[in-house]
């Protein structure tokens, strides 16, 4: 049984509190995105504006922002055995593909609200919940690149469980 000093195993717990309270951060930031992108709409729909709505096609945007770089992941998941270039450039072609995604959901709100689609105060609360969605996508993107493999909770030891 392998043995962690005092110090270490408080070290690798705060580690762990830290992962917990990312992930937890990223959940709740998503969801008050959410709120602000649909009550972005909600209000413009409110001051009589009747095409509020087409907002909400920036959530599709950032439903599929991910996909990309997860289905790059589950390609090269596979392709572990081998040691070829490809493994990293599908990775980082996923990572692309899902910035593209994450920044043309953005840029349509800015587009709609330009050409008058939108009201100006439905682009504000998009706008804030397009950001706040995007930077909880981003964190969970950098939470699934965490090598779990060297997490403290694959000890053996009794004193600390996550």
């Amino acid at each position: 049984k392998f043995l962690v000093g005092k110090k270490n195993r408080n070290m690798e717990k705060s580690n762990a509190i830290k992962l917990l309270v990312l992930l937890i951060g990223t959940a709740f930031g998503i969801s008050v995105g959410l709120l602000f992108l649909i009550l972005g709409c909600v209000l413009g729909q409110l001051q009589g504006e009747p095409n509020s709505w087409w907002s909400l096609m920036a959530i599709f945007l950032f439903f599929f922002t991910p996909v990309p770089d997860l289905f790059a992941r589950l390609i090269t998941g596979y392709k572990q055995d081998s040691e070829h270039i490809g493994i990293y450039l599908e990775e980082h072609v996923g990572a692309f593909t899902t910035a593209v995604l994450g920044t043309c959901g953005v840029g349509l709100l800015v587009i709609f609200a330009i050409i008058g689609v939108i009201p100006w105060i439905t682009f504000g609360f998009e706008l804030g919940g397009a950001i706040i969605i995007l930077v909880s996508i981003f964190t969970a993107m950098y939470i699934s690149r965490i090598d779990f493999s060297k997490c403290p909770c694959s000890n053996d030891d009794d004193d600390f469980k996550l």
